[in-house]
């Protein structure tokens, strides 16, 4: 039986449920599921840390089509940034593919490689990286107003990662990308609106652990 997560609420519309969390009971269940789904589009999506610096990345793969779709985003210094921010604009990102897709078959699966991305209360609660959920899920919602598809759902779903996983594999090996480079962001016009002013506001937490790290 799968975990619906606690965080269940923190995606629920005021009008519909548009974004289901789910987590498999193992990594086992997990990659059985996956390679079980049919769904037409599937995108993975991940964080990452190289070098002191964060990055993210979303990769989207519909059947019949050669090549996924990508997206990258720097997120700058881990002094002032955490992972847990990088996998919620991965997830932004996500959203950012769906939207920009044409002529979209629901349901549609987003795959994240780490449970505490979806479950976590230092991203999906109260604290400053919560705002970056409230742009995931407006890009969901502003998507459900121009698409009348009556089977409209975004699971997001758990994905064990380093299992072989192509796509996660991919999503990974962008976000690392992303992580090294400002130079390696996808082109401003692509990226979601709250991505193209500039720079995200800094981590309290992560600015924390850079304080506590300089004084021990």
């Amino acid at each position: 039986m799968h975990h619906r997560s606690s965080l269940h609420h923190l995606f629920h519309s005021t009008e519909l449920d548009l974004i289901n969390p789910t987590i498999a009971p193992s990594r086992e269940q997990a990659i059985a599921d996956h390679d079980s789904n049919e769904d037409e589009i599937k995108i993975y999506c991940d964080g990452s840390g190289i070098n002191q610096n964060i990055g993210a990345a979303a990769v989207l793969y519909r059947k019949g089509r050669p090549q996924p779709r990508v997206l990258r985003y720097h997120l700058g210094s881990a002094d002032e940034r955490t992972v847990y921010e990088s996998e919620a604009v991965g997830l932004t990102l996500a959203a950012q593919l769906i939207s920009t897709e044409g002529d979209i078959t629901f349901q549609v699966s987003i795959y994240v490689d780490n449970q505490a991305a979806i479950k976590s209360s230092d991203i999906f609660s109260t604290n400053p990286g919560h705002y970056l959920i409230d742009h995931f899920r407006r890009l969901i919602t502003q998507l459900k107003k121009t698409n009348q598809d009556r089977n409209f759902m975004v699971n997001v779903r758990w994905i064990s990662g380093h299992d072989g996983v192509e796509g996660n594999e991919e999503a990974d090996r962008e976000a690392k990308k992303a992580a090294e480079d400002r130079g390696n962001n996808s082109p401003r016009k692509h990226l979601p609106p709250y991505l193209r002013k500039g720079t995200l506001p800094s981590s309290v937490s992560a600015l924390k652990q850079a304080q506590r790290q300089e004084s021990s």
